[in-house]
């Protein structure tokens, strides 16, 4: 009955967080909402901050499938929840709502703590008076590092809110209330999760139905709880050595060699976990930060306590929220509205229930690749944890799949689908054949068509055009022959790629200047006179996978723009600086104009992770990742499957770059790396 009572509250708390701040307006005005159309644009544009959200959503119940509900974050509180423009786009009106920053930072981390408390707590491991006082030297300081965010991102914020000031003083009123939300939200985690942290893993699936990106600010609900995770850790001394002094090294050489620039990303669908600017303060912050994240999750690993059932519900239950809020979303403005409040999406979901170009559909999140992923992990998860009667499904649970797998079809992630068949039928092949000679024999016969399948498709196809079709790529969107016009410019590349003379094509007209160093030494590689029998160039090697991949443009694209200096391709730029590899060096995209504003990402997360951690810290993590898979004690652990499943999509994609992507790897490899996961059934 307690617990009844408990959701009840929380509940009824949280219906009112999203109805009381958007039904706000003067009653005693004589401004009135109207039907929107044609002739009362000019009342709404003439009567902003005055006409709730709700009052427009009421009046137009008939007329909501020509609305769209904007966010628009910069007006002042006294506007927040009210219409602050209207205009018409298409056969679309854009409908403008105040959602000024500053007081969405307050609401959503009321909801979201709201939540956690939905949690059922177990015994505390520390007393209270202790909490207290180890609470308020933690909050101060993660809220003094937070706050600094606002400094060191001036550019981001200042855009955003009408109230923002970087003026360091005891004025900025603006800047202390910052200070104290946040010192607010991390002494309530400290009580919180006192005594929830050893069951947050078994919630952990939720946070891709609640992905925590603040509306208007660059920071994630999770960051927040890392970083007081990892503080904690450091505070009660219980961290990996190892990776502190590794991590102490690489900081040293990020900070020390970095190249500020005035370059500026309006972070896009990557907002809460990507830095904004590439400035020596804001790339200080986001290393501190990483850093506290990734001993917040050792801190985690440390202290939880499985249980398969509740994750598997957990995961089941969270993949058919995000189908119906999606599908909901897709057909009703409001919902799509307050979805990207509620939940805290990195961008809204999307607005139609139809494909894009009859291709994906993200639905509810920012990315249809790492939605698509999400839901056939789930499959695979299920698969593998419930051959063996370790976790059971109940008809509902059945039922979900069914809405899970449309989830998982319309994403059209071929990538993710393709790879939980195979990975299945491998699993399946290992644990329901008992003899190894007819097992060997299986894998050597899928293994021998395979090669014979892609042998004949290379051949088909020319390996020739196949082995240097990447270089070209990269060719066509370099700003080679930047007096010629695009066609012009076309003819030439190609010229010199059919004659295979790609060192007079870097020398002409400075080309060599305007290419990427990674091109340059992708040609210099290409071009070596050390020609092994049976061992293909590295390099063709390369372009032939992008091909079969469908990648060759976005690999194009990246290596055309990523240009790093000896230190940078070595040790990397820093974890979430990316800013300096979208505009460092000058490219010219032989694209269609409609497509040259769209966010034009390196699509692996392999590229990704070259661009944070260089060769050096890449190498690490396949170190790292692959010993999972030789070390002796990890043999017969099913949970290699699922890493294998995740490392074979990131390649191919750039869900590194999410926040719930990284977390869902770092699960996998926390389950790979539990010697006993509890309420296993034997």
């Amino acid at each position: 009955m307690g617990n009844l009572y408990k959701n009840l509250v929380v509940t009824c708390l949280i219906i009112l967080i999203l109805i009381v701040p958007f039904f706000s307006s003067d009653k005693k005005d004589s401004v009135e909402p109207k039907i929107i159309n044609d002739q009362t644009i000019g009342y709404y544009q003439s009567t902003t901050c005055n006409i709730s959200f709700w009052e427009v959503v009421l009046k137009n119940t008939d007329n909501q499938d020509n609305l769209y509900f904007n966010s628009n974050p910069y007006p002042g509180t006294e506007c927040y929840g009210k219409v602050t423009g209207l205009d018409k786009v298409g056969n679309k009106y854009i409908v403008s709502i105040g959602m000024n920053p500053s007081a969405n930072f307050l609401l959503q981390s009321i909801i979201w703590l709201l939540l956690i408390v939905l949690i059922t707590p177990g015994e505390r491991s520390i007393k209270l008076k202790e909490s207290l006082i180890t609470n308020s030297i933690r909050s101060v300081i993660l809220s003094t590092l937070f706050t600094t965010q606002y400094l060191s991102e001036s550019r981001f914020y200042q855009r955003l809110n009408k109230y923002f000031s970087d003026d360091f003083s005891l004025d900025n009123y603006y800047l202390i209330g910052i200070f104290l939300t946040y010192f607010i939200i991390f002494l309530l985690f400290g009580d919180l999760f006192s005594n929830r942290e050893k069951d947050l893993i078994n919630y952990f699936p939720l946070i891709f139905l609640f992905p925590g990106t603040y509306v208007g600010l660059n920071i994630n609900f999770y960051v927040l709880i890392l970083s007081f995770f990892g503080l904690k850790s450091l505070i009660m001394r219980k961290y990996n050595l190892s990776f502190n002094l590794l991590y102490g090294g690489f900081s040293f050489v990020w900070i020390f060699f970095n190249r500020a620039t005035d370059n500026f990303f309006d972070t896009d669908k990557l907002r809460g976990f990507i830095n904004s600017s590439n400035s020596q303060e804001s790339l200080i912050f986001w290393t501190v930060v990483f850093y506290l994240l990734i001993n917040g999750i050792f801190h985690l690993f440390r202290v939880s306590d499985l249980d398969l059932d509740k994750i598997k519900q957990n995961f089941i239950y969270s993949g058919i929220a995000i189908v119906l809020f999606g599908l909901l979303g897709g057909n009703y403005p409001i919902i799509n509205f307050i979805n990207y409040f509620t939940f805290g999406q990195n961008k809204r979901g999307m607005t139609e229930l139809t494909s894009i170009a009859g291709n994906t559909w993200r639905g509810f999140s920012a990315s249809a690749e790492s939605i698509g992923e999400f839901f056939a992990f789930i499959i695979l998860f299920c698969l593998i944890y419930g051959f063996k009667n370790q976790i059971r499904l109940n008809k509902f649970e059945y039922v979900g799949f069914l809405v899970i797998g449309y989830g998982l079809y319309k994403s059209n992630n071929f990538a993710a689908i393709s790879s939980l068949v195979l990975i299945s039928t491998i699993f399946l092949i290992n644990n329901l054949i008992d003899s190894k000679k007819l097992r060997l024999k299986i894998f050597i016969t899928l293994l021998s068509f395979g090669t014979i399948g892609l042998i004949y498709l290379i051949n088909s196809l020319d390996y020739n055009y196949l082995s240097i079709e990447l270089l070209y790529e990269i060719s066509l969107h370099s700003n080679f022959f930047s007096s010629m016009d695009s066609y012009t410019n076309f003819l030439s590349v190609e010229k010199y790629f059919n004659e295979e003379d790609l060192g007079t094509l870097l020398i002409l007209d400075d080309n060599y200047y305007k290419a990427s160093n990674s091109f340059i030494k992708l040609v210099n590689i290409y071009t070596q006179s050390i020609n092994i029998p049976l061992v293909p160039n590295i390099i063709a090697f390369l372009s032939v996978i992008s091909l079969l991949i469908n990648r060759t443009e976005m690999w194009g694209i990246f290596f055309a723009k990523y240009s790093p200096s000896t230190v940078d391709a070595i040790f990397g730029s820093g974890p979430l600086q990316i800013s300096d590899y979208l505009y460092g060096h000058k490219v010219r995209l032989d694209l269609p104009p409609e497509k040259l504003q769209s966010l034009f990402l390196p699509h692996s997360s392999i590229f990704d992770i070259f661009i944070y951690f260089g060769i050096f810290g890449s190498l690490i993590i396949v170190f790292f990742l692959f010993r999972f898979f030789y070390l002796k004690r990890y043999t017969g652990n099913n949970s290699k499957y699922l890493l294998i499943f995740l490392i074979l999509n990131y390649a191919k994609s750039d869900s590194i770059l999410y926040i719930t992507s990284v977390l869902l790897i770092v699960f996998a490899i926390h389950l790979l790396n539990k010697k006993k996961v509890p309420h296993e059934k034997k």
